[in-house]
């Protein structure tokens, strides 16, 4: 059996959506590829970041 050798997504949730974007974009160097809405509760922004 082959190791893993990356994580293919991540899911996080987080209450300060600006936060959210400056900590992986700026801390940790990912880019902002797209940004919708969660399905299941349409008040909350889904992000969704690159490397």
């Amino acid at each position: 059996m082959q190791p893993i050798q990356g994580l293919h997504h991540l899911t996080v949730m987080a209450s300060d959506p600006q936060r959210n974007i400056d900590f992986y974009t700026q801390l940790l160097g990912q880019r902002l590829v797209k940004v919708t809405v969660n399905f299941d509760d349409p008040g909350t922004y889904h992000f969704y970041y690159g490397d």
